[in-house]
């Protein structure tokens, strides 16, 4: 198996990507290396991208405020294979949810693909492709919650 087929065996967002659509993918889009730490997105951010996890893990998560103190509530921790801004950027220019809604922070070094609006105009032959493996990948996602919330009732 070559890395690419395994590269897009081991994400999602790249499974339904020909061979032609990936090669074109990794033309434009390159890896991006970030250290243990790093904020990626802060609540209330407007979302111009989404990043796909190659490897490392990044922590969502909300401060949580009372009278007396702020905590960090963790969400979930997302790894490698998995996307991160996803639902922000699909999101983008909603009245209600048009900005991060949580904040994203490595929890180790990792590996990321970006993927920018700026791009996605830039690049038209790769939309119909990026935005099927979005909204693909977000009903999984939607799916998993059902899940979830099925179980505690």
């Amino acid at each position: 198996m070559s890395k690419i087929d395994k590269l897009r065996e081991s994400v999602p967002f790249l499974r339904n990507f020909s061979d032609k659509d990936m090669a074109m993918f990794l033309t434009f889009i390159k890896p991006v290396s970030k250290p243990a730490g790093y904020l990626l997105y802060s609540k209330g951010d407007t979302p111009d991208n989404f990043h796909v996890i190659i490897s490392g893990e990044i922590e969502i998560y909300l401060d949580i405020s009372s009278s007396t103190e702020t905590r960090k509530k963790v969400i979930t921790t997302l790894k490698s294979g998995d996307l991160v801004g996803d639902m922000g950027f699909a999101l983008r220019g909603e009245k209600t949810f048009g900005n991060r809604t949580a904040h994203a922070r490595t929890t180790t070094d990792v590996i990321l693909f970006e993927i920018s609006m700026q791009t996605i105009q830039q690049r038209k032959d790769l939309n119909t492709i990026i935005y099927q493996n979005l909204s693909r990948v977000l009903a999984m996602k939607l799916v998993e919650t059902n899940k979830l919330v099925t179980k505690v009732k």
